[in-house]
């Protein structure tokens, strides 16, 4: 049987500080755990104005396996749309570059969408995962999960986990359709799944909160809690217009 291809999306922004560590440790888990697919890690860079193009490109002579894909724009969901169409596989990955999801969730994932399902979540929010967060961060993440179903009516419990991937379907059918190319496309595209009955699956993680991952935060928590609540009104408002 010929080899699937899977794509790794890491996107990134100003992130000289773990780059390097946490590219390689993908790079060696997948070649230990992915051995039977044809894999690739690819760098995608929304114009970081720090050390991280250069890193990426030193990561790039490492291995044919690493690519380096640079947008002049800012904006995750951007990173990830245009680095995944840049490099299509038949299953499409993005994981944050902290890594607060551990690499070790990645083998089921890649195994649920083999089985068939469109769609598979990393979730905070599952009983069963392990997460390591301060409690207000929790608290704030449980209530914005919660208004974001009542918002929309979404059966996610977690939209927000920086680790999901989608197969050949999703990425030729939904992505293209996406118009909201922040941080939080990602619920964009659980609504537009949705919508088009495909199979969405939500699986238990082992999560550590970047604050406590050697990562320093980049907003407090009212900052981030005020900011997701304007992008709903910004979601709502596109997709009443799709």
């Amino acid at each position: 049987m010929p080899t699937k291809t899977i794509s790794i999306v890491i996107p990134v922004y100003n992130e000289e500080a773990v780059l390097r560590k946490n590219i390689l440790e993908i790079f060696d888990f997948s070649e230990k755990n992915l051995a039977n697919y044809d894999w690739q890690v690819i760098i995608s860079d929304n114009n970081s104005n720090d050390r991280t193009g250069l890193i990426a490109k030193e990561l790039v002579e490492i291995s044919g396996r690493i690519k380096y894909f640079f947008l002049p724009e800012k904006g995750k969901g951007l990173g990830v749309i245009r680095a995944w169409q840049a490099h299509p596989a038949e299953i499409n990955i993005f994981m944050d570059a902290d890594l607060a999801t551990d690499i070790e969730d990645l083998p089921k994932l890649v195994a649920l969408i083999e089985e068939g399902h469109d769609i598979v979540i990393g979730s905070r929010h599952l009983r069963g995962s392990e997460v390591s967060r301060p409690f207000a961060r929790k608290i704030t993440s449980h209530v914005l999960a919660f208004l974001l179903r009542l918002y929309f009516g979404i059966e996610v419990h977690d939209t927000a986990c920086g680790f999901k991937g989608v197969n050949q379907k999703v990425l030729n059918e939904i992505v293209p359709a996406i118009r909201n190319m922040s941080w939080t496309f990602d619920t964009e595209l659980i609504l537009l799944c949705q919508r088009e009955g495909l199979k969405i699956k939500e699986i238990t993680v082992a999560w550590k909160e970047y604050c406590l991952n050697g990562r320093k935060s980049r907003g407090s928590i009212w900052e981030i809690a005020k900011n997701y609540l304007g992008e709903f009104r910004r979601l709502k408002n596109s997709l009443k217009n799709k």
